[in-house]
């Protein structure tokens, strides 16, 4: 298949290799196709989902800047006496402050949490009503080539998959996202030299992260090609019972 030089750019980052030399048993979807079983009304809640995320992450580094100032409050104000209250007033504005930021990150992952979950069901719900009404109309060689057992099992893991990938993986990556630059540009507004020091750990996260993700992926599909075995010598077994249980095939089909 032809390869993006996008996806050739995240391969290398993200130590995936040359995707040119992947076999792959479908070809693979994009997210955007995905959206085509979507109606307008849920493409726009999936956008105010992922909008949600966006803030949420963009909010979190401000906690940490919020717990700083506080600390810089009273190492400001280290000899104050029982009747000034500067270090007071201001460790109480910022604790005012920090409550009305956790509000709102409360109420953004509420509200991105509901969106996101409600677009993805009616997705994989929409996927899965065609796939269904698609298994007639395939021809009697490709329905030969697989069995129910398999293609029930293969489109619950792959509808699992999307829903996991649409309704917290894509927004993860777009909090993660926003925590990472937020918090790089105030890293360097406050000290840009130890900042600096530190900039490295920002891609090598990125290929650790790359590293796990290609194990895992070897895992799951070894574990998908497992359970669709599975399935489909259990259907075989239950359809065909009266031909195993006069050949005593009962424990052979158990292992």
């Amino acid at each position: 298949r032809s390869v993006t030089i996008w996806e050739k750019i995240i391969a290398v980052l993200l130590c995936k290799g040359d995707l040119s030399d992947e076999e792959l048993d479908a070809e693979p979807c994009s997210t955007v196709e995905l959206f085509r079983f979507a109606t307008t009304p849920q493409k726009a809640l999936f956008t105010m989902g992922i909008i949600s995320a966006a803030i949420t992450g963009l909010l979190m580094p401000l906690n940490q800047i919020l717990s700083g100032n506080v600390a810089n409050a009273y190492l400001t104000h280290p000899n104050e006496t029982a009747g000034d209250s500067a270090a007071l007033a201001i460790v109480t504005h910022i604790v005012y402050l920090y409550a009305a930021g956790t509000a709102v990150q409360l109420l953004l992952n509420f509200v991105q949490q509901h969106l996101l979950l409600t677009v993805t069901n009616s997705v994989v719900d929409t996927l899965r009503r065609e796939y269904v009404s698609a298994v007639p109309r395939l021809d009697s060689q490709s329905l030969d080539s697989t069995s129910p057992g398999k293609q029930s099992t293969e489109l619950n893991d792959n509808n699992d998959k999307i829903r996991d990938g649409l309704g917290e993986k894509f927004a993860l990556v777009v909090n993660s996202s926003g925590i990472f630059i937020l918090s790089l540009v105030t890293a360097f507004a406050y000290n840009w030299k130890v900042s600096l020091v530190l900039l490295p750990l920002g891609p090598l996260g990125a290929v650790v992260t790359g590293l796990s993700g290609k194990f895992s992926a070897r895992t799951i599909k070894q574990h998908m090609e497992t359970s669709a075995r599975g399935a489909s010598l259990i259907e075989e077994s239950v359809m065909n019972v009266k031909t195993v249980a006069p050949c005593n095939g009962q424990d052979e089909m158990v292992k």
